[in-house]
């Protein structure tokens, strides 16, 4: 069982392709400054040798929630 939403270090895991990345800095730095929140973003946040599968499992357990960026790219990519 992961930890409580009150005890989770980040606010918000963001998801997105790394085709979007220019959007998402920009929307990672206003949800930082504006919105005074705490996300988890992988190039911050990622080692080098992180195994993507368990290491980001272990993220999304310490964010109270995700947001998903989706463009039509990144859909039409899968």
């Amino acid at each position: 069982m992961g930890l409580p939403l009150n005890k989770r270090d980040y606010d918000i895991f963001l998801s997105y392709a790394h085709s979007e990345y220019v959007f998402v800095e920009r929307l990672y730095e206003w949800l930082r400054q504006s919105a005074g929140l705490e996300i988890w973003l992988d190039n911050r946040e990622l080692s080098a040798g992180a195994l993507l599968a368990t290491d980001l499992q272990k993220a999304i357990e310490r964010c109270r929630g995700v947001l998903l960026v989706a463009s039509d790219e990144s859909l039409a990519r899968g």
